[in-house]
């Protein structure tokens, strides 16, 4: 034991203030970026989407079967076309399957799937594909997805 009780005490506070310092920024742009994610959602609500990804982490179980249940197809086909367009390395693979469960923490099944439709069907050529590319629905779908997939960008690559 230290002669001095509270050196130790003193050590971990300017540790824990240092921590609060560096991460406040990252902190505060991750909590931008989920009330954009989720537009119609309380402080409440976003605060207990915040605190259940937090208890995923530290659990150890942030995985996308335990967030939002992407399906196994689902989670490979995303991994199979980010590697044919950020190569076919370990690097990518890692990469992109870091991709796909930051995504999957961010945005519901359902709604991924939703812009993933609105995505895919847009490039259809003339009227059937402008539906798509104009509609309000199809635009805050994609938006959504644009939004997850550019915080997955930042966490992972």
């Amino acid at each position: 034991m230290s002669s001095k009780p509270g050196i130790a005490e003193a050590f971990i506070v300017k540790m824990l203030d240092n921590g609060a310092r560096l991460q406040g920024p990252a902190v505060a742009k991750y909590v931008d970026l989920m009330r954009r994610a989720h537009p119609d959602e309380s402080p409440a609500q976003i605060i207990e989407r915040l605190e259940k990804q937090a208890i995923f982490a530290l659990a150890g179980a942030a995985t996308p079967a335990l967030a939002n249940d992407y399906p196994t197809v689902t989670v490979a086909d995303y991994v199979f076309a980010c590697m044919k367009a950020n190569g076919e390395t370990r690097r990518a693979l890692e990469s992109c399957s870091c991709s796909i469960d930051v995504i999957s923490t961010i945005i519901p099944y359902e709604a991924y799937e939703q812009a993933e439709t609105f995505r895919s069907l847009s490039f259809a050529g003339g009227e059937r594909g402008a539906f798509f590319r104009e509609s309000a629905a199809g635009k805050t779908a994609i938006g959504n997805l644009r939004r997850g997939q550019a915080e997955a960008d930042v966490r992972c690559f």
